[in-house]
């Protein structure tokens, strides 16, 4: 499912038993403010919200992304720091507590992804738990 030039994405809802996370964008970006990718940067906006009967502690390292061939790949820290220092001002932090019943919580996660990757359909796992799938993205200006 495509989602259109500025990379808006229909609300995705997870089966997850700890968290529930909502994809709003999904952009793939051949740099973050000079910083280049092995591959290609897919740069994921997404709501967090707690869906459990405690705390959650989420981490970007938590967080993984699944493509349709089965591969998997982890948030890109360089990557994560290129855009932390492109977006002045957004407060984006190595991890975030959730508390139950709290509001949800915009957030951003960084994947290094291969070139042969782009256009593939994607998931993503919390903790690995059931994977949430996203639709596709669009490609940054």
């Amino acid at each position: 499912m495509g989602c259109g030039s500025g990379g808006e994405v229909p609300s995705v809802n997870p089966t997850s038993p700890s968290l529930a996370v909502e994809a709003t964008k999904l952009l793939f970006r051949d740099d973050i403010s000079g910083i280049e990718p092995a591959g290609v940067f897919l740069e994921l906006h997404y709501l967090l919200s707690n869906q459990s009967d405690s705390e959650v502690i989420f981490a970007h390292d938590d967080l993984q992304l699944e493509s349709t061939s089965g591969r998997s790949y982890p948030h890109s820290p360089a990557g994560l720091a290129a855009w932390i220092k492109e977006s002045p001002g957004y407060n984006l932090t190595a991890a975030v507590r959730l508390t139950r019943g709290s509001h949800p919580r915009p957030w951003v996660t960084v994947f290094d992804i291969p070139i042969s990757e782009h256009g593939s359909a994607f998931a993503i796992r919390f903790r690995g738990e059931s994977s949430v799938s996203i639709p596709g993205g669009g490609r940054a200006r």
